[in-house]
């Protein structure tokens, strides 16, 4: 094998696991355990993805390397991400970036829009306040530095938690007191 397939295989063989953490994040899990990542590189690297429903197999993908369908699939159908048993994990999931948090909350209070005004209008610092606005990311990477870790437990446990990027004691208190006017 010569130097350049032995490069394109390395390449390929990091570029799996790279995308499994960073998807496996913005789908909800910040610390996807070390068996989660493997089964959605594998997808990823065999372009398939069987799920079992409890008696018949559903097969994703087109069988070619680098499939996102199937590596997508994976993410979403793994018993990591579907099982309740790790709601009780206090490592299992992610922080909720603050602009879902206030899109959540009109949506469960059942917020209509006027036919006159078809958008929110959050006011001139909203986006200050709470450390993130729509359409205004700082880098076409997000947010989010997907290795940032918070200082105290979250650093001492050796576990990330993008979504804290933005929080500050400040930007909490604002959340919470726009949150509450809303309401």
């Amino acid at each position: 094998m010569n130097s350049l397939t032995a490069l394109k295989l390395n390449a390929m063989s990091n570029t799996a696991p790279f995308l499994a953490i960073r998807f496996a994040q913005r789908f909800g899990i910040s610390n996807p355990s070390p068996r989660y990542v493997e089964a959605i590189s594998r997808s990823f690297h065999t372009g398939k993805f069987i799920y079992d429903d409890g008696g018949e197999e559903i097969v994703f993908g087109t069988n070619e390397c680098g499939d996102l369908g199937a590596m997508v699939a994976c993410i979403l159908l793994d018993p990591e991400a579907r099982s309740v048993v790790l709601d009780n994990d206090p490592t299992h999931g992610s922080l909720k970036e603050p602009l879902l948090k206030i899109t959540g909350l009109l949506r469960s209070l059942g917020m209509q829009l006027l036919p006159t005004v078809p958008w929110v209008e959050f006011g001139f610092n909203f986006g200050v306040l709470i450390g993130q606005m729509a359409y205004e990311i700082p880098s076409v990477f997000s947010f989010f530095l997907p290795e940032y870790q918070p200082a105290g437990t979250v650093t001492r446990s050796s576990l990330v938690a993008p979504e804290a990027q933005v929080l500050t004691g400040p930007r909490i208190i604002d959340s919470f007191n726009g949150i509450f006017s809303l309401i």
